[in-house]
């Protein structure tokens, strides 16, 4: 039985991760002090973006979710998953090491980090180790019938004491980001209400005043604006419910609609794919040349875009790399042709 792609599902997926290689433009920018008297307005639209880009996935992840029925539906579930994350979780971990050694005198990540990506992520693949761990506690917890109310409980009563007592093990920010996927279940019970032209006007002046409370109060660092903690909790949620509303609400006939909907099938190459690309392509722009800042972004944005674009048509022409984006369905045509 073929899968029903859902249009609105495939373009948030494909215009959030559009948002996420732009983030990683500013970012790749202000993190690195490329340009010192530009930092404070590439961090301001960049933390932004960070915000709120992160939860969105995370729900969109949980909308699809399925309840394993007994424990067998629960172990195929998590072969599934442990192939379709975990494959490209280590073949990147190993690309992104090897361009940054490769690449210039900064080395943030030494070959010995590979050996410790079961319990430590490399950068921006924290995402994909934190999702597998969400698929095997949910769902162990919906497996022995624990409501989705009593999970939730659960989880923030876990992500309260892990922000508390400041428990540093990677594996516990689990408890965070899980809220967010649970979100997305909600969200899927009562669209009528998450679409309703009230619920995106309030969401969205709650959003932006929740940002801007926040630059007043903390500041704009980086750690407050992508990681989930008290802090940006509630923001988070807000930016979430807005994203979702927006995602119902936009005209599916609209050229932003249909542009972005054909990539949301994709939204794994393209995030597996940008960081590396927009790293290598920074460092070798800037070995030769200091261009205006603003070219700089434009010029990464739109070859890190390509670039994922260019993977996802090597991905439906070539078997080996689509193996790495979708190993459990081949590794299933395998079996069954024995």
């Amino acid at each position: 039985m073929k899968f029903k792609r859902i249009e609105w599902i495939d373009f948030g997926r494909g215009f959030t991760i559009f948002l996420v290689v732009v983030g990683h433009v500013l970012s790749g920018i202000y993190t690195n002090h490329i340009y010192p008297n530009s930092d404070g307005l590439l961090m301001f639209f960049g933390e932004f973006i960070f915000l709120f880009i992160m939860p969105v996935f995370f729900s969109l992840s949980g909308y699809f979710f399925k309840a394993p029925e007994n424990m067998v539906d629960y172990i195929v579930m998590i072969k599934k998953k442990a192939w379709n994350i975990l494959v490209p979780y280590i073949v990147f971990s190993f690309v992104y090491v090897l361009l940054n050694q490769l690449g210039g005198k900064s080395k943030e990540y030494s070959w010995g980090d590979l050996l410790k990506i079961w319990y430590h992520p490399i950068s921006y693949l924290w995402f994909l180790y934190i999702l597998f761990f969400i698929f095997i506690l949910v769902g162990a917890f919906s497996l022995l019938k624990v409501s989705l109310r009593l999970q939730l409980l659960i989880y923030f009563i876990g992500f309260i004491l892990v922000q508390v007592l400041k428990i540093n093990f990677y594996i516990f920010n689990v408890f965070g980001w899980v809220v967010f996927f649970c979100l997305g279940l909600l969200f899927k019970k009562d669209l009528n209400c998450i679409k309703s032209k009230g619920i995106l006007s309030a969401s969205l002046v709650l959003s932006i005043l929740g940002y801007l409370l926040m630059i007043k109060f903390v500041g704009l660092s980086h750690a407050y604006y992508n990681d989930v903690s008290l802090v940006n909790f509630i923001p988070k949620v807000i930016f979430d419910i807005l994203l979702f509303s927006f995602f119902l609400n936009i005209d599916e006939e609209s050229k932003l609609f249909k542009y972005f909907k054909q990539y949301g099938k994709y939204s794994l190459i393209i995030y597996m794919v940008h960081a590396p690309v927009l790293s290598a392509i920074r460092a070798i722009i800037l070995k030769f040349t200091m261009p205006n800042v603003f070219v700089l972004m434009v010029v990464l944005l739109i070859i890190g875009w390509v670039s994922c674009l260019v993977v996802i048509w090597m991905n439906n022409r070539f078997r080996l790399i689509n193996f790495i984006f979708n190993a459990y369905a081949n590794v299933k045509k395998i079996k069954n042709k024995r």
